[in-house]
């Protein structure tokens, strides 16, 4: 498909914490939504690449993550994550650390480090 991913209230993790990616090359729009029992959560316009059963980054060449109306509560997650071609924050966005990385990049999933790709004009 073609649609974006629409996060409107919490997803929580059942059982032991886990770390969440939402993933959606088409984008991601958050309206009121957070993470429970989730110590890491990632938002990605990327590609997951994984390798060795491992995901090691995140082949970012388009779409958008936007946060608006009721914003995102990510107070409670130790390390939150966007990783997209652009963001639009219009809404109040709350966490204890915030990483936001934007462009056509390949993004390192463990350290996050950015590795641009050319320009796509």
């Amino acid at each position: 498909g073609s649609n974006r991913s629409q996060l409107k209230g919490y997803t929580e993790v059942a059982g032991q914490a886990a770390n969440v990616i939402v993933a959606n090359p088409h984008g991601i729009t958050c309206d009121g939504c957070g993470f429970i029992n989730t110590p890491r959560a990632t938002l990605s316009t990327g590609a997951p690449v994984i390798e060795n059963g491992q995901l090691r980054s995140f082949d970012v060449n388009g779409g958008d993550i936007a946060i608006e109306g009721a914003g995102l509560n990510a107070s409670n997650v130790d390390q939150f994550d966007l990783i997209t071609r652009s963001a639009k924050l219009n809404a109040e966005l709350h966490a204890k650390r915030l990483n936001v990385i934007t462009g056509r990049n390949d993004v390192d999933a463990a350290t996050l480090q950015a590795i641009a790709k050319a320009d796509d004009g």
